[in-house]
């Protein structure tokens, strides 16, 4: 089922890759305080969008922590923290009002096109074991997972809006939060590089009023359909990033048709020679 009233501690979010075995690609974490804590699998290299790839700076850490903001009557505050190699820590502030306000409304945290899994600091451990939800199958050799990751209220009952598509998706309930993880395929091979599309917060008056500053703006969320709109437009902008990071690295000519390629709700399967 895609939904649940399932509540939820840890979790390990895997897929099963064909001839090699389960890989995570996200885990999330109920704070003791009720904070949720949830970390992607990043690719090994930091880069920015539209750079090539130059395989000097690593990512040593990446996560985002959703926050129960108890000074606040109308604010979460959703903070992505990068740490990199170089000693650069990148920290992004993501303001929203849609868990406090029970409006239904869903914020998106950020949009992924994972690093090809296969590898092995994608493999579970121990600590892993308890806490494992398999999403399902698929070949890395001839897909690229595309995920989106949306907040909200413990209050919001139903997603109808991502039930049709080319998109699954499954709600996992935590104490506070409510947790929509969306995904999709499309029929390429998995590529070593990662990208994410990240929201943070700028300029809003009513937050100034509040936390004394004006470099923040909070995020209203979007309802059901829009949300679904979001998710498909950050799909396609991630996937003219891959087209972009395959022609600067002399992968593919700019006469490929990459870009014509749907995604799918299912992922493809390779045929196999003489079966």
């Amino acid at each position: 089922m895609n939904e649940t009233n399932t509540y939820h501690k840890d979790i390990t979010l895997c897929f099963n890759l064909n001839d090699i075995g389960l890989r995570k690609f996200l885990s999330i974490k109920e704070r003791k305080n009720g904070d949720l804590i949830i970390m992607p699998k990043y690719a090994e290299f930091f880069r920015r969008a539209q750079e090539k790839a130059d395989n000097i700076v690593k990512i040593k850490q990446q996560k985002y922590s959703i926050h129960l903001s108890p000074n606040s009557k109308e604010f979460n505050v959703c903070m992505h923290n990068l740490e990199l190699s170089d000693g650069k820590i990148i920290r992004t502030p993501h303001y929203t009002k849609t868990i406090k306000s029970n409006n239904g409304k869903l914020t998106p945290l950020f949009f992924c096109r994972s690093p090809d899994l296969s590898i092995d600091k994608y493999q579970l451990n121990s600590k892993d074991e308890n806490n494992i939800h398999n999403l399902g199958n698929f070949d890395s050799k001839a897909n690229t997972l595309y995920y989106g990751v949306f907040i909200c209220s413990t209050t919001v009952k139903s997603f109808l809006s991502f039930k049709t598509g080319e998109q699954n998706y499954k709600i996992f309930k935590f104490l506070n939060f409510t947790l929509l993880i969306v995904w999709s395929f499309q029929y390429i091979p998995s590529h070593f590089s990662g990208a994410k599309i990240h929201f943070r917060s700028l300029d809003d008056q009513t937050l100034n009023d509040e936390i004394g500053s004006n470099i923040f703006k909070t995020t209203e969320g979007s309802r059901g359909l829009e949300a679904k709109q979001l998710l498909s437009y950050q799909f396609n902008e991630l996937k003219k990033e891959l087209l972009s990071t395959l022609i600067q690295g002399g992968e593919m000519s700019s006469s490929d048709t990459l870009f014509e390629l749907p995604f799918s709700k299912t992922p493809y399967k390779l045929k196999i020679k003489g079966k």
